[in-house]
């Protein structure tokens, strides 16, 4: 299955290797976005299958753009990508129905985790 992501990060450096690890994968990068004000613009027109977010942006933090992206989706497949690992963000995350994925992380633990939206009956292609 070829996914339509969207990645959204303030490092230029992670959304570069995201893109390049997701076209390796066999996904589609549909737009990146390095603000937390423009997560949900971008959500709306690009539609993606998969939101990857940060949590840590300058102007807003990515738990109340995930909030955001719930309200205006309650069906949206986001992984939370974090250098954040503590049990507490791990927990919310969980609470407003996401994944969370601890960076540094490698393209198994990547794959794995978008497998996880998808179920095992599903498998991505890109994982053979």
């Amino acid at each position: 299955m070829k996914l339509k992501v969207l990645i959204a990060d303030d490092s230029p450096i992670v959304r570069e290797m995201l893109s390049a690890q997701l076209l390796e994968l066999g996904h589609d990068v549909v737009g990146e976005v390095s603000t937390g004000r423009g997560v949900l613009p971008a959500y709306r027109q690009h539609k993606p299958g998969l939101l990857i977010l940060d949590i840590s942006f300058d102007d807003i933090d990515g738990l109340s753009v995930l909030r955001q992206v719930r309200a205006g989706d309650p069906n949206a497949s986001v992984l939370v990508l974090s250098g954040n690992d503590q049990k507490k963000v791990q927990e919310i995350t969980a609470s407003l129905g996401a994944r969370h994925l601890a960076k540094p992380y490698s393209i198994d633990t990547l794959r794995d985790a978008i497998q996880a939206f998808f179920g095992e009956d599903q498998k991505l292609r890109a994982a053979k």
